[in-house]
């Protein structure tokens, strides 16, 4: 997190603390931070309108509750479609809305090898029983990206709704929802340097049409009518000052701004940070890829040719033959390397068993965002090299 996040949360706690909706100078400041959030979000991802913008826990909890609110409309004989892509925060949701309400769940499969969708296999499982389809703008294990627009044109197409994860996404490119034409993009602040609290957009008329699930006092209005009870708020400071940082950003680098002609101020700012960022990021995955090709006992998941670079996010998913993941994922943070990355399955189960990875110890998810540097590809690289020579002393928990 910057120093400016951490700082917003501070500042909240100490000169802010208190519940929305009172007459006191606390309560009127929470009220001003919840709008300022709002309107901060809304130019980070280019919503209509800030009153779009709903807060929660984080994206499970949240896609959750959306769930269930869109699933009144369903009925026995209805179908809906998930991917083998996703994380389980946008599955297991809809799996369990389908349960409750009689509804059939298919399956989206993914091209073995680079692990995209098959958009022509995906326009066969849709028709005019699909009510939902939920898929992620990028994979948040192997760093596929997806086809956002065509999916959700294809949606429409059968007039089913899109359900978007963007949280592996959002720190690493420009998000338009308006563009993406979706009707529910969720983020995480976390992902983005923030803290943890989850972010969603959805289009007015779902909004406003849809049954919240609610206490009586709340408001009947939107965004208030989806945000049960007190909120976060102080991480709400912390996250609107997570994106202001990334409009900085955007400042330092006006050689982008010609790309955003149709934005202002901060959205410009944003979209031109965002821009950057992905520039810059798109060296340090490159280098790794190119490197990792040539040590033979690891295997890369996912697109690693540079062809397809436009679909793949810096999130690279690394399996050795033999070796469990978590042994690996330990002897990089010891051993004097200092490198920190997950394992296992990573929350993405469908994919990993899709792809036989649950049998065999799962993968190290290594991820690059803007601050690292390609002394420390470098130095993964070389410990990478180091894991497996003997003596090897793993003592996983």
């Amino acid at each position: 997190m910057p120093d400016s996040a951490i700082e917003a949360i501070i500042d909240y706690s100490i000169n802010k603390n208190g519940n929305k909706g009172g007459v006191f100078p606390t309560s009127i400041a929470t009220d001003e931070t919840i709008d300022r959030a709002a309107k901060v979000t809304a130019d980070f991802i280019n919503a209509p309108e800030a009153d779009e913008i709903v807060f929660g826990a984080n994206f499970t909890s949240i896609a959750f509750q959306v769930s269930r609110a869109i699933s009144t409309e369903w009925k026995v004989g209805d179908e809906i479609v998930v991917t083998r892509l996703d994380h389980d925060a946008n599955v297991s949701p809809w799996i369990r809305a389908a349960e409750d309400r009689g509804v059939t769940v298919l399956h989206a499969d993914i091209i073995n090898g680079d692990a995209q969708i098959d958009i022509e296999m995906y326009a066969q499982l849709l028709s005019r029983k699909t009510k939902l389809v939920a898929f992620c703008a990028a994979s948040s294990s192997i760093g596929t990206r997806t086809d956002v627009k065509t999916i959700t044109e294809l949606a429409h197409q059968v007039g089913a709704m899109a359900y978007v994860d963007a949280v592996a996404y959002a720190p690493h490119g420009p998000i338009d929802v308006q563009e993406w034409g979706a009707d529910f993009v969720g983020i995480s602040a976390y992902k983005f340097f923030g803290p943890h609290v989850g972010l969603l957009w959805g289009k007015r008329e779902h909004l406003e049409r849809l049954p919240a699930y609610k206490i009586r006092p709340a408001p009947d209005e939107i965004p208030g009518k989806w945000m049960n009870g007190a909120q976060p708020y102080e991480l709400l400071a912390g996250a609107t000052a997570a994106m202001e940082y990334l409009a900085a950003i955007g400042g330092d680098h006006p050689e982008y701004q010609d790309q955003f002609p149709q934005f202002t101020g901060r959205r410009r700012d944003m979209k031109t940070g965002m821009t950057a960022i992905e520039k810059y990021e798109n060296g340090l995955t490159w280098k790794f890829i190119r490197e990792m090709k040539g040590r033979s006992k690891y295997r890369l998941w996912g697109i690693v040719d540079e062809e397809k670079a436009q679909w793949r996010v810096p999130t690279i998913a690394v399996s050795r033959d033999g070796e469990k993941s978590n042994d690996m994922a330990f002897f990089l943070s010891r051993e004097g390397n200092g490198i920190n990355i997950w394992s296992r399955s990573v929350y993405s189960k469908s994919l990993s068993d899709r792809l036989g990875l649950e049998k065999t110890g799962g993968f190290i998810r290594v991820g690059f965002v803007h601050y690292n540097t390609n002394e420390e590809v470098d130095r993964l690289l070389d410990a990478l090299d180091t894991y497996g020579k003997p003596p090897k002393t793993i003592s996983t928990p």
